[in-house]
């Protein structure tokens, strides 16, 4: 798991993250803003090479926003560097885009 803090509001960063998983080519995008999580899923389920994010927006105080980022997959093991990988690019794009 990653984490990225983030100097905004917690409902102004929900759209922004959908905008990254469709940048990163998730195409199954799931929000549930009550909860404050987000579940993406990319690959081909036929081939059992489905990559699933599960990224979760917890509100730190009015003006700071934490989000953490975790990747699964059914053929990698948790913690596999590939799945580490995927969740350092995605933090790393999260950055870039606020």
């Amino acid at each position: 798991m990653k984490s990225a803090l983030l100097q905004y509001p917690y409902r102004e960063v929900f759209e922004p993250l959908e905008k990254i998983c469709k940048k990163k080519g998730y195409s199954k995008i799931k929000i549930d803003e009550a909860t404050g999580v987000i579940h993406a899923s990319k690959g081909i389920q036929l081939f059992n090479n489905l990559i699933d994010l599960d990224v979760t927006v917890e509100k730190v105080d009015e003006q700071i926003t934490r989000i953490n980022i975790t990747a699964s997959s059914f053929k990698l093991s948790s913690g596999n560097k590939d799945l580490n990988e995927i969740e350092e690019r995605f933090v790393e794009t999260i950055y870039k885009f606020f």
